[in-house]
């Protein structure tokens, strides 16, 4: 019960998608979640047991299929491209990485004001503000599509098993 409704939490705050695991058992989202936590026992043994190397001989991972990753990451693709087309504005995870999204072109560090008021400046001397501005001169701040991908996976499996286990 907890982890449909954690699928259900995730998958509405991270991918804006309407899983309703509770009707919907076989929704392809759903299916592949589940995949991603399936873990059997032939490839644990062999992960808690031989060290990196012989894990890479015996062609063992840990990780999901790749089916199941590229699943997530098309529907993440999807989601941002449908988002770029509409314009229309969402109030989710996607949306906040999209918004975090910039071209390097468009980007100016030197002239992003947030970061003047970041606690990290609080104690900084005149030094130590002299040489993050020639350090951060040449640092354009911008999240790229692969980053994306990548923090919306982490968002949902860091999110959901250990959301649903710890309810």
């Amino acid at each position: 019960m907890y982890g449909k409704y954690t699928m259900d939490v995730i998958s509405t705050c991270a991918f804006a998608t309407k899983t309703n695991t509770y009707k919907d058992p076989n929704d392809p989202f759903v299916l592949n979640a589940q995949k991603v936590f399936q873990t059997s026992v032939k490839r644990l043994l062999p992960l808690l047991l031989f060290p990196r190397f012989v894990l890479k001989l015996l062609n063992i991972t840990h990780g999901a299929e790749e089916s199941v990753n590229e699943f997530f990451f098309n529907i993440t693709r999807r989601i941002m491209k449908e988002r770029k087309n509409s314009h229309k504005k969402y109030n989710d995870f996607i949306e906040l990485l999209m918004n975090a999204q910039k071209d390097s072109t468009n980007h100016n560090p030197k002239e992003d004001e947030n970061d003047v008021n970041e606690a990290h400046h609080v104690n900084e001397g005149k030094e130590e503000k002299e040489v993050e501005k020639k350090i951060l001169s040449n640092v354009d701040k911008y999240i790229t599509e692969e980053e994306i991908l990548a923090q919306s996976w982490v968002f949902f499996v860091a999110g959901y098993e250990t959301t649903a286990t710890t309810l």
